[in-house]
């Protein structure tokens, strides 16, 4: 699209003006379409100064989700061939597991820029609010068995932990097994979801879901207390494509070539040291039963070792665990 290239110029030059003269020879347009091209950008939140006889100057770009912003920060080689960005949504996991069924193909990623049916593990809502976080969710066909597919949820929360320290220069925790955590508070949600062939096990697709507050001024009052947000971490968070690129890309350099084969020792190493309940009492919830255990460790499948209140031990590869912190259980 025309507007998109002329950004690209704009942003490749950002010291110079561009006159509209080279950039419809460069484009062989008309300067009438450049002129309705950068009107566009402007109605999208774009700052583009206009001198006579110089020229457009980029002088600022807004925070908003797009492909064109995402798709300029990307240096994976799997994730990003697709990327659809919508306004609202009731739920990107959704989106994408009906894209998939449709054979969009492996690292498609869907975006929105709210979610109106936001979930997380167990049914629960996930609150997601019109620009004010990275809501998305990624496509992929790995070529596994049902029983591998844990091993998915473990490098979307590395990978998003990367991001977070490369952008902001802190280093968030994670509740076992996908909760992202930030001096005790929930900043991110990862929902790993995936269809199979039910005789053989067979994965057909897995789409990952992940959820980062970004941008969150407050919180509705049931989870006041147990959320938070990047903004409250740093004067300046990363723009939203910003850090959804980089999500992507920590994502990608875990998932190309199989790292999760070659190198799974190192990825479930890194995924331990961020691991905030290693060590501690926590509410262990399988189904509709809870029972106090202590979390122990994980494995090198990353399921997590318990030891229960008659110092018997148990291996957990699924539910989840709750934590004491300040505003209650989480």
């Amino acid at each position: 699209m025309l507007k998109w290239q002329i950004l690209d110029q704009l942003k490749k030059n950002p010291e110079s003006y561009l006159s509209g003269e080279k950039l419809s020879r460069k484009f062989s347009v008309s300067r009438t379409a450049v002129n309705k091209a950068i009107k566009s950008l402007r109605d999208e939140g774009y700052k583009i100064a206009a001198f006579t006889n110089r020229g457009y100057k980029l002088i600022s770009s807004p925070d908003i989700l797009s492909e064109y912003e995402i798709k300029s920060r990307l240096s994976s080689k799997i994730l990003g061939k697709e990327i659809v960005v919508y306004d609202s949504l009731p739920s990107t996991n959704i989106t994408a597991k009906q894209l998939a069924e449709e054979g969009l193909p492996e690292g498609t990623v869907v975006l929105a820029r709210e979610q109106k049916g936001g979930r997380g593990r167990l049914s629960r809502s996930f609150y997601s609010p019109m620009d004010m976080g990275v809501w998305m969710t990624v496509l992929l066909r790995p070529r596994i068995r049902a029983e591998e597919a844990p091993i998915f949820t473990i490098m979307a929360a590395v990978a998003v932990n990367n991001a977070i320290e490369k952008l902001c220069g802190i280093r968030p925790t994670i509740k076992w097994p996908n909760d992202i955590f930030l001096d005790g508070k929930k900043v991110c949600g990862i929902l790993t979801e995936m269809s199979m062939e039910a005789e053989t096990r067979t994965v057909y697709h897995i789409v990952i879901g992940i959820g980062i507050n970004v941008n969150n001024r407050s919180f509705p009052e049931e989870i006041e207390n147990i959320a938070t947000s990047l903004n409250m971490f740093t004067k300046n968070p990363p723009g939203k494509s910003e850090l959804a690129a980089e999500v992507l890309n920590q994502l990608d350099n875990l998932c190309a070539g199989r790292y999760y084969d070659k190198k799974k020792g190192d990825l479930i190493s890194r995924y331990r040291s961020d691991l905030n309940m290693l060590g501690k009492k926590v509410k262990l919830i399988r189904g509709s039963k809870e029972s106090a255990v202590t979390a122990l460790d994980i494995d090198e499948n990353g399921c997590l070792i318990v030891q229960h209140n008659d110092k018997s031990i148990s291996v957990v590869n699924s539910g989840e665990v709750s934590i004491k912190v300040p505003g209650g259980y989480i």
